[in-house]
């Protein structure tokens, strides 16, 4: 790693050897007559890099003019920055030394810094361009190379959960080029995805279709394929209410033979930042217990009631018990960042955190764990509860691993709390301490927009959601802190 006081020193010396550059290049060999501007620099940073030309005899020929340079330069220049000048009789002879100079170093970082900040000051530039026709196009080659000094480490975030609230994480972190991992559920039984198990066969795809658009490139020919994961069909008899994107995937299934290859094959397809993961690959639906006892079974009666939905959820678990996906679990321990949530408490998040490998995961890995609370309770399974409730309801599951607590700050619009009342939903209640033994951390995380649902999406959706933006920038301080 190069600090300033060295980039400083190579600045310095930089504009002082392409002032005289073309000097040496007409600069005569006394012996030879050749040109003597092939030179050899030792570099004295962290780097140091070496070329000792030669000819074809193999004979290295002193260049009677070092002193020059040691005068030119000044004696702290020369103190830190050491080089002999040969004549080489090589191809280079004529490059000079500033040819040299930008052919032997080799890192794309001290080119950018160099030469950018001596073309501004015309420090010699011209001369540079003038007399190194290679060393020009060298420059120009190396220009737009990513340097590969104080490169920082990606961080491995993984978020688990499903639906709206996963796809919202997902695209918030997408643009900090860290990397990605969603954490799928796989138990979802309504809408499309009942179809897409009872027709096909297959696991639902819905959450993984989601995941995918969230972590799609959005550049170039991809855009269109993205809109076209999201479309929902509102006519054909037998396809009204189905997406794209799970009909896409079903076909894939059939063409390369398993869902878990087409899950790939689709990722690659929408060349996504990051990777989709199913928590697990077997065919299970969700069971809830009621504090009266009533047990519904399959996701979509848990979602939407049939009972009252004031009555409390005792238990949550999976019919039959899932296996834990082995690249599901080898991602949470490898994690620097957990994110759970947003999301539906029962429906979306716990579905992943009641199978047995992935709890034991989460109290072994060393990666922090992130809690994004819901803005709105949910009539038939949260409802009235504080945040408080919620991480309590966790814990119930997962333990106490929890690290950070993520809590919007900004008020609810009136006209979305108007159309929230009538299913009976309220803004959670922050009613978290700092006894409770958690970071809190508070933010603005609304999004401005309104979310229009599709007229054949039979699912009730969610008005109000987490901007993207927000919740990504407020996840990523909690990278910062590790």
């Amino acid at each position: 790693m190069i600090d300033g006081n060295e980039i400083s020193f190579a600045l310095f010396s930089f504009q002082r050897i392409c002032t005289l550059a073309y000097l040496t290049d007409y600069s005569r060999h006394p012996h030879t007559g050749r040109m003597a501007g092939s030179s050899l620099f030792r570099t004295y940073f962290k780097y140091p890099y070496a070329y000792r030309p030669t000819n074809s005899q193999n004979t290295i020929y002193p260049y009677q003019h070092h002193d020059v340079w040691t005068s030119f330069l000044g004696s702290e220049c020369h103190s830190r920055l050491s080089f002999d000048v040969y004549c080489s009789r090589s191809p280079n002879r004529s490059l000079g030394i500033s040819g040299i100079f930008f052919q032997r170093i080799y890192h794309p970082h001290h080119i950018n810094i160099l030469y950018t900040i001596a073309h501004q000051r015309h420090d010699g530039a011209d001369d540079f361009y003038k007399y190194s026709p290679y060393c020009q196009r060298t420059v120009e080659k190396h220009m737009n190379t990513t340097p590969t000094i104080e490169k920082e480490k990606k961080k491995r975030i993984v978020c688990i959960g499903g639906g709206t609230g996963t796809f919202v994480s997902l695209k918030g972190l997408k643009k900090y080029n860290q990397h990605l991992s969603a954490i799928v559920s796989m138990s979802d039984s309504g809408g499309s995805n009942k179809r897409i198990r009872d027709e096909f066969g297959l696991l639902p795809t819905s959450d993984l279709r989601q995941c995918i658009v969230a972590l799609s490139d959005e550049n170039g020919g991809v855009g269109i394929l993205r809109k076209l994961f999201m479309y929902r069909f509102e006519k054909g008899q037998g396809i009204s209410g189905m997406t794209f994107g799970n009909l896409f995937m079903a076909a894939l299934t059939d063409i390369v033979g398993s869902q878990k290859d087409a899950i790939e094959q689709t990722s690659k397809i929408l060349r996504i930042k990051g990777s989709v993961i199913p928590v697990s690959y077997t065919d299970t639906n969700l069971v809830a217990t009621y504090a009266d006892g009533t047990v519904e079974k399959e996701e979509h009666f848990i979602d939407e009631p049939r009972h009252d939905g004031t009555i409390k959820i005792t238990n949550i678990t999976l019919s039959p018990p899932a296996e834990a996906n082995g690249k599901a679990v080898e991602e949470i321990l490898k994690a620097d960042l957990i994110v759970l949530g947003p999301g539906d408490l029962y429906t979306s998040i716990l579905p992943n955190l009641v199978i047995d490998g992935i709890k034991k995961a989460l109290n072994k890995t060393k990666g922090k764990i992130v809690y994004v609370l819901n803005l709105m309770t949910k009539y038939g399974q949260t409802y009235n509860f504080t945040a408080y409730d919620h991480v309590k309801t966790m814990e119930q599951y997962i333990g106490p691993c929890i690290d950070t607590i993520l809590i919007n700050t900004r008020p609810i619009p009136r006209y979305a709390l108007s159309v929230y009342a009538k299913y009976h939903e309220l803004p959670v209640l922050d009613d978290l301490k700092e006894s409770h033994g958690y970071t809190v951390l508070r933010a603005d995380l609304i999004s401005d927009q309104v979310v229009k649902k599709s007229n054949t999406d039979t699912l009730v959706r969610s008005l109000i959601r987490h901007d993207s933006d927000k919740l990504g920038e407020a996840l990523m301080a909690c990278i910062k802190e590790i």
